[in-house]
This record gives structure tokens, sequence and C-alpha cells, in this order.
């Protein structure tokens, strides 16, 4: 499988297409913010789910929304992310960590029919038809995964056409500038932009900073910055 060390012209292209998308790297590298990238021009939102943050006997009711009475607690029904996300980007990060039998039914709401995809919401008879792009995301080694029979071949073969793998950002150093501005609303009203990324690039050419470096660290420098004036 090909794998594509991402850069902004991988982005913007892969941008253009419904096609999913998986995005590989560490924690922390910046994966949603690739995802994010992702959306192009598309008129619906972007609506993220953390697969590994969500318990197992929730996931589904909240990609795939609810009707009720389909269990306990569902008072009333609820449309899942996949409807919710219609014309925009649903983005499944962590997907790795994803039970198996949810896995199946992500992958059954991804193979299209007659050019249409659908879901079922819990607890109902009728489909519904869906109509967003998906990205996924994960730390994981999905290929070492499959053959411990923790994920599906079929399911990772569909996300897997695309591959962007995202290298630390402190092995890229070259994407600190344009990520720090992509964080600058935090600074918007502090006019120390520019002052704080020439701090932060001469630490990081001094290699002061590298062992500890990516999106995340970056971002706490950034709200540091903007409230004391030091990273």
């Amino acid at each position: 499988m090909t794998r594509v060390y991402s850069d902004e012209k991988d982005a913007l292209k892969l941008s253009q297409i419904e096609d999913e998308v998986l995005i590989l790297g560490e924690t922390g590298t910046g994966k949603e913010l690739i995802a994010r990238s992702l959306i192009g021009d598309r008129k619906g939102g972007f609506y993220r789910v953390n697969c590994a943050a969500m318990p197992s006997n929730l996931i589904e009711s909240e990609l795939f929304g609810h009707k009720i009475g389909a269990f306990t607690d569902a008072k009333s029904s609820k449309k899942g992310l996949f409807e919710i996300a219609k014309d925009g980007v649903l983005f499944l990060d962590e997907i790795g960590d994803l039970p198996l039998d949810t896995q199946a039914k992500v992958l059954n709401a991804l193979q299209p029919i007659d050019g249409k995809r659908y879901i079922r919401p819990v607890g109902s008879n009728d489909e519904v038809e869906i109509n967003c792009r998906v990205v996924c995301a994960t730390h994981r080694n999905l290929e070492e995964m499959i053959e411990n029979k923790l994920f599906r071949m079929d399911l990772y073969a569909r996300i897997s056409t695309f591959i962007l793998s995202i290298k630390p950002l402190r092995n890229r150093k070259c994407d600190v500038v344009p990520i720090v501005k992509e964080l600058g609303f935090i600074l918007k009203k502090e006019l120390k932009a520019q002052e704080f990324i020439d701090k932060y690039i001469e630490d990081i050419m001094n290699d002061k900073l590298s062992l500890r470096l990516n999106v995340r660290s970056l971002e706490q420098s950034v709200k540091r910055f903007s409230t004391l004036g030091k990273v």
C-alpha cells in the first residue's frame, strides 16, 4: 500500500474528492488539523468522534442514531453523526479503537448501493440515506491489528485507498510557521504572533525543543505565549 507523506499540496488534492482518507501518525502529530483541511468547499460542517473515548455501548447510537425506545435511556429519537454530517466531513478519530461489531456496521455504511450509501439507526427497520465524506485516523498499526484479528481487513481496504502518513512535527520543522498561523486565532487580540514565531523558530533551530515538539505541544506553547509572553 502506497503511503503519502502529507504536505499542503497532498491535502489540497484530496480535499477535492469524495473518497475516504486514512491519516496515520503518532499522537499529537496534528491528524485533526489535516482532517479539517480535507473539507474543501463542502457546504456541510466538520464533525469529529473519538472512537477511543466513546463507551462501546454508546458508539453505535452516536454514529448511526437511534429510535425512541431502542434501549432503556432512549427517551426520544436521535440522529447519528453519519446523518448529521450531510454535505460535510465525518472524522472518525482513533478508528483502531472501534469495536469489531461496530467496524462491520461502519463498513456497511461506506459500501454504496446503486451509488448511494445508507445507515440503519439503532432500533429501526428503515434505512436512512447519508451523504458525508468520511476521514479516519489512528496512531495504531492497523495491519498488525488485522493479523491479530482486532481490525477488519475489509474495512481497512475500504478506508485506505488514500493514506496520509504524518511525520512527527519534530521531523518537519518547516511546517511550524504554517501551523502557528493556523492556530493564530488565539493571538488575534495580542499582536504578538510574529514575535512568538521568531522566538519559537529560534529555539527549534537550536534543537532546544525538538524532542518534545508535536502539534499539541505547539498549541500549548502558543497559548502560554499569548497569556504569559513566554513559551
